[in-house]
């Protein structure tokens, strides 16, 4: 399973997908992939990309969040 994985590789994923969201959020607020966006709906899309990433983390780990250890 991911979650109980080597934390080398975790950091190493994690650093991956920060640099892919900045990479794309560069991207649209340039406007290189269409008309450019302002860059609070960029922000916006960040968080909501965080957001969905931790929901889909915690269903895949099937862990009780009120379990203390």
């Amino acid at each position: 399973m991911l979650i109980n994985g080597n934390p080398l590789v975790l950091a190493i994923l994690a650093s991956f997908f920060f640099a892919l969201s900045t990479f794309i959020s560069k991207a649209i607020g340039m406007g290189l992939v269409g008309d450019p966006v302002h860059p609070f709906q960029v922000s916006h899309a960040r968080f909501g990309f965080g957001l969905v990433g931790a929901s889909l983390l915690l269903l895949y780990s099937r862990k009780n969040v009120r379990a203390g250890s």
